[in-house]
């Protein structure tokens, strides 16, 4: 009688219990997007390009953690593009990763954007970021993925021009065209003019800029601009 008395209260503690996690099943702890693919969410294929990625760590106390983007190159191969930050749980931060973007890129497949912690115990030193090469720090568990797609990717016979600020002083005429004309009647190819840019907006490092041919200061603080 006992037996019987206690066999469904079991069965209901069972039936009532919290799954198991499957083997292999991502935990997100790291929310994660790309904010700007590209400067201005202007690309131009066949060279370097910025991605500035947005991320907030929902864990307790700060920790390095690797950024990184995968692509597949025109080889077949899949390059890894990586940088270490210092998450702060709780806020939203921004990083840059670049990339370089093959001619023959498919923007329906966009880039892989991944979050690692940093493998190894809590006295390895992890290389920070804007310290060059990050050899140190080894890839560890993964905390977040999802897939950044371009907003505008230039065709090989556009320039591009950006403007800080946010008057362009009649530069957009270069993005002009007549009858439908792919060039541009003030210069020799058409040039996609990309306003309304911050300080804020700009890359800390060379590579993202360098779809632009020419950069323009129209207005905006310069105090706004980091050391990088």
């Amino acid at each position: 009688v006992l037996a019987a008395w206690l066999s469904p209260a079991r069965a209901q503690d069972e039936s009532s219990a919290t799954p198991a996690p499957q083997v292999g099943a991502i935990v997100s702890e790291i929310q994660l997007s790309a904010d700007q693919f590209g400067v201005g969410n202007v690309v131009r294929a066949g060279g370097w390009i910025g991605l500035r990625v947005r991320f907030r760590d929902d864990t307790e106390r700060p920790r390095d953690i690797i950024l990184e983007v995968e692509m597949r190159d025109a080889d077949g191969d899949r390059p890894v593009y990586r940088r270490v930050v210092t998450a702060n749980p709780g806020r939203f931060q921004q990083a840059w990763l670049y990339v370089y973007l093959p001619y023959d890129f498919d923007p329906s497949r966009g880039l892989r954007l991944r979050a690692r912690d940093v493998a190894g115990d809590s006295g390895e030193t992890a290389v920070r970021e804007g310290a060059g090469v990050e050899e140190g720090a080894r890839r560890g568990r993964l905390l977040a993925e999802t897939i950044a797609r371009p907003v505008q990717i230039l065709q090989d016979y556009e320039g591009a021009l950006g403007v800080i600020g946010g008057s362009t002083h009649g530069l957009s005429l270069y993005a002009s065209s007549i009858s439908g004309n792919t060039f541009s009647p003030l210069a020799h190819e058409r040039t996609e003019v990309v306003g309304n840019l911050a300080p804020l907006d700009l890359p800390d490092r060379w590579m993202g800029l360098t779809s632009f041919e020419t950069l323009v200061w129209s207005g905006g603080d310069p105090a706004e601009l980091g050391p990088e």
